[in-house]
């Protein structure tokens, strides 16, 4: 395994570990939030998926790649992994597939959730870049209180 590949499976364990904490808090809030109700639902076996992808190099590149959780998984975040200084390379989306769309879709407190984390990668560089992606994938169970 090469350097550069070593790096990224790090960063995107780092990511997993920041995404678990993320959850951990949101368990918390989702208890307090349904206290004196009967069943709780909470989040569990979390899992992460991820999916390479690649830019080529050149004015106007682009590259969209999706992490798709396992069936019966909800996406509850996710990411990407790469790196670049190189200004002519940006990300225009980082975020979970509604819908077949991007998140702004949904409209607001209409999303159910989902199983996929898309991102786009723009290249107006001379260097082509390899990425991965990530999707933090939970299930979504019922809990008794």
């Amino acid at each position: 395994m090469s350097d550069a590949r070593a790096l990224s499976a790090a960063s995107i364990w780092r990511a997993a570990a920041i995404g678990l904490l993320g959850l951990a808090i949101g368990l918390t809030v989702m208890t307090g939030a349904n206290a004196g109700s009967g069943d709780v639902k909470v989040l569990s076996k979390t899992k992460v998926a991820v999916n390479d992808g690649s830019v080529a190099g050149g004015a106007g590149q682009d590259s969209t790649t999706t992490a798709t959780c396992p069936k019966g998984y909800l996406v509850t975040g996710g990411g990407i992994d790469f790196v670049s200084t190189d200004p002519d390379v940006t990300v225009p989306y980082n975020g979970p597939l509604v819908q077949n769309d991007n998140l702004v879709a949904a409209g607001v407190g209409t999303f159910k959730g989902g199983r996929k984390w898309r991102v786009r990668v723009e290249n107006n560089s001379g260097s082509g870049y390899d990425y991965s992606v990530g999707a933090v994938c939970s299930k979504l169970v019922t809990a008794s209180k």
